[in-house]
């Protein structure tokens, strides 16, 4: 009885930790059917919430669309992170834009990579974390 038990409890981890993890992904539908094959057998679907980072469609909370990332992304200028509801405050181009923060590529969309800034990392365009720019650089706080 006591051995049924302990597996019961490991069981319960697994399934907590599993769903904890799951919580933590910026994007909807990671892990769901379509989309773009990501690390591991996951799956990255585009995301068109309206939310920062997401793919221009109708962005929300004073977020407009800005051209010339795969698909858009819904972002606004900055002057410090603090100004993008959670997410940092980088350099792209001439222009201090906020971006999403990220923990790896598949927290990012389809077309984009989890990128190092000065303060963390954030989902920059370019498809995979090996070799070139990925076109942002940290803003300041």
């Amino acid at each position: 009885m006591r051995e049924r038990l302990v597996v019961t409890s490991v069981a319960s981890l697994g399934l907590a930790a599993s769903l904890l993890l799951a919580a933590c992904d910026h994007w909807p539908g990671f892990g769901g059917e379509g989309g773009t094959s990501g690390v591991g057998g996951t799956t990255r679907l585009e995301d068109t919430s309206g939310r920062l980072g997401s793919s221009c469609g109708s962005c929300q909370g004073g977020l407009t669309c800005v051209t010339g990332f795969p698909n858009g992304v819904c972002s606004k200028g900055c002057q410090s992170s603090s100004d993008c509801q959670g997410g940092l405050c980088v350099l792209s181009g001439y222009d201090l834009l906020c971006l999403p923060r990220c923990l790896s590529d598949t927290s990012c969309r389809p077309g984009y990579r989890c990128a190092s800034a000065d303060e963390g990392s954030v989902c920059a365009p370019g498809g995979s974390s090996t070799g070139g720019d990925p076109g942002v650089d940290a803003g300041t706080d």
